[in-house]
């Protein structure tokens, strides 16, 4: 499903067969961009998600990221994709998403717990994934 995935250099993202293999691809199937630092317009649409999610986990504010549960993923996932977009025709990501592949989109959303969040429960605060996890009853993410 992803020819491609557009990252920047960090670290994080080093390991491309680990990348492959997370997303379900074998070597060779998905192909990794790194773009260059400060070079936002390599990578197009999605530095807009990147300020979306930026706005739901702030850099400079302690958050571990390696404590993000797969539900803290899919409930960012949800609100960012749930976002209408003017560049999108006042669509949301996800619907514009599963109209490109069709099924196979939806099937991926489902599988990752991604779902449509109502314009009125959008919620692209930092304190979302903390009341969540508050509620699941799961340590803070500082």
């Amino acid at each position: 499903m992803f020819r491609a995935v557009l990252t920047d250099n960090g670290a994080e993202f080093s390991d491309e067969a680990a990348i492959a293999a997370l997303l379900g691809e074998g070597p060779g199937e998905t192909r990794l961009f790194y773009c260059d630092p400060w070079r936002s317009d390599q990578k197009g649409a999605c530095e807009r998600n990147h300020v979306e999610i930026r706005k739901l986990l702030p850099k400079g504010a302690g958050i571990r990221f390696d404590r993000l549960a797969p539900a803290d993923l899919a409930l960012a996932m949800s609100h960012v994709n749930s976002e209408p977009r003017g560049a999108l025709g006042f669509a949301t990501s996800a619907c514009a998403f599963k109209a490109m592949p069709g099924e196979d989109a939806a099937a991926l959303l489902d599988a990752y717990g991604v779902g449509d969040v109502p314009l009125g429960d959008l919620d692209l605060t930092p304190g979302l994934i903390e009341r969540a996890r508050a509620e699941r009853g799961d340590a803070l993410l500082a």
